[in-house]
């Protein structure tokens, strides 16, 4: 892989898990103070977040192939849910 792409990915994989990380603190204050449905969400965006990161990870670490399909899977909310359950099973 090109070490400009490389370098690329890692600011991006680094940035969705910040994002992650900042919707998943949003949705703990959102449950503090009974935001059910909120929290609810945020939590399923911060975990489609965090599947976007791991899969930007594989491709970054030559796992998976860079495809139009992995790009699609990015950005269908369907596909990053089946790789949050994924990683799920994996842990």
């Amino acid at each position: 892989m090109d070490q400009a792409l490389s370098k690329n990915l890692a600011r991006v994989i680094q940035a969705s898990f910040e994002n992650a990380n900042r919707l998943l603190e949003d949705a703990g204050y959102l449950l503090e103070y009974g935001r059910f449905p909120t929290s609810y969400a945020l939590s399923i965006l911060a975990q489609e977040e965090f599947a976007k990161a791991f899969l930007l990870f594989l491709v970054q670490d030559g796992a998976v192939p860079w495809s139009s399909d992995v790009h699609r899977a990015l950005r269908d909310h369907t596909c990053k849910q089946l790789v949050a359950a994924i990683m799920d099973y994996l842990d």
